[in-house]
């Protein structure tokens, strides 16, 4: 039953690993960013944290994940505030942040091999990267949120622009 659960671990921490390339490679290129997409990409962030880590059955003290995140948060908010949004084609397009993506999930892999392994406090550390990206990534995806609500196309600034300065409409 032990070389079951092993196999079935090792297993998990290679799905981890190959998934996490396959969203940074499929993250590499801009791609459209909806209305509603960044605020479900941040409650997603926030959503998988718990469901992983209680999957996986490691744990990290709330005194140590709490800072964590709220770091995270802290750095994916101005993150997000650098990121190039901008208009092509009619649609508002940005570049996903692949780096936290990396860190995130090369890090869960990590965590999931250490548990393997018995070892709780390894495990555990190895969570607080896996904390700190989930919030980074949720704090870019409100920032994005946030930033896309302002947007406004092109052209429609252009012609209210003689409108605003109370010239004459041609």
């Amino acid at each position: 039953m032990d070389a079951l659960w092993l196999v079935l671990g090792l297993a998990s921490a290679l799905w981890t690993v190959i998934a996490t390339f396959i969203m940074v490679f499929r993250s590499r290129q801009e791609g459209p960013v909806g209305k509603l997409a960044p605020l479900w990409s941040a409650a997603l962030s926030l959503l998988m944290l718990p469901v992983l880590t209680l999957l996986g059955g490691m744990r990290l003290t709330p005194v140590l994940a709490w800072p964590a995140l709220l770091i995270g948060l802290a750095i994916g908010l101005v993150r997000g505030q650098a990121t190039r949004l901008y208009y092509k084609d009619g649609q508002a397009v940005a570049r996903s942040s692949m780096l936290f993506l990396l860190g995130w999930g090369l890090s869960l892999a990590i965590a999931q091999l250490c548990d393997l392994l018995g070892s709780t406090l390894l495990s555990s550390l190895a969570l607080l990267p896996v904390y700190l990206s989930a919030g980074t990534q949720a704090g870019i995806g409100l920032s994005l949120f946030l930033r896309r609500r302002r947007m406004r196309l092109p052209g429609a600034e252009l012609a209210a622009a003689p409108a605003a300065l109370g010239l004459p409409e041609r």
